[in-house]
């Protein structure tokens, strides 16, 4: 934060971080540092969004930016590394290929948009699902950190939403559901997949 965002937010009021401020601090850093930049974003989102909820500001400038303004960082995290953003259309058409589940094929579709790890995707639910504020809200039960985690969700992620609700199943809430009736997918189903189809080794992390 100090680094990268307090040389161009200064002393502004929140109700003065606007989209252009945002991006002038996000989109030099988007492709080259996308971690960070995810990071740094959902930091700077989060005083806009303090100040709308006690009236400071009728909307957060931050949060319509990060999700709407700013380009897809296509990037599938594996174990240890991560998919090359040239190779990613490899993997995903590798997979759309294949004779795996829906559910295992939009599993693996919703990783980069959503930026989740393996394991937060298997059991990603629909309750999880703010639509309106296009956010995804993970309990910290199911994260490395412990802690809750906020996640904005793009277009692409919505549109795997979109397909998933069409194999959902009655009396479930899970997003990407297994074979068994109410049972998530198997840790290993995504990562066997890539290792059959794209390359071996490969395996997702979470």
């Amino acid at each position: 934060m100090e680094r990268y965002a307090f040389p161009t937010l200064g002393n502004k009021r929140a109700d003065l971080v606007g989209r252009e401020v945002v991006l002038r601090i996000l989109s030099p850093m988007w492709s080259s540092k996308p971690e960070a930049a995810r990071k740094l974003g959902l930091q700077i989102r989060s005083t806009p969004r303090w100040a709308r909820g006690h009236g400071y500001v009728e909307m957060n400038a931050a949060g319509e930016t990060i999700r709407s303004v700013l380009p897809p960082q296509l990037s599938v995290r594996l174990h240890h590394r991560t998919i090359p953003y040239a190779e990613v259309g490899g993997a995903l058409s590798a997979v759309d290929e294949s004779a795996a589940t829906k559910a295992v094929k939009l599993r693996f579709r919703f990783l980069a948009p959503s930026a989740a790890r393996g394991g937060e995707a298997r059991l990603a639910t629909w309750q999880e699902i703010d639509f309106e504020a296009q956010e995804r809200r993970i309990p910290g039960e199911r994260t490395k950190t412990g802690q809750p985690h906020v996640v904005p969700l793009s277009d692409a992620a919505f549109a795997v939403l979109s397909d998933a609700a069409e194999i959902r199943e009655s009396g479930s809430d899970l997003i990407f559901p297994g074979t068994k009736h109410g049972r998530p997918l198997t840790d290993s189903a995504p990562s066997k997949l890539l290792r059959s189809r794209w390359r071996r080794g490969a395996s997702l992390s979470g």
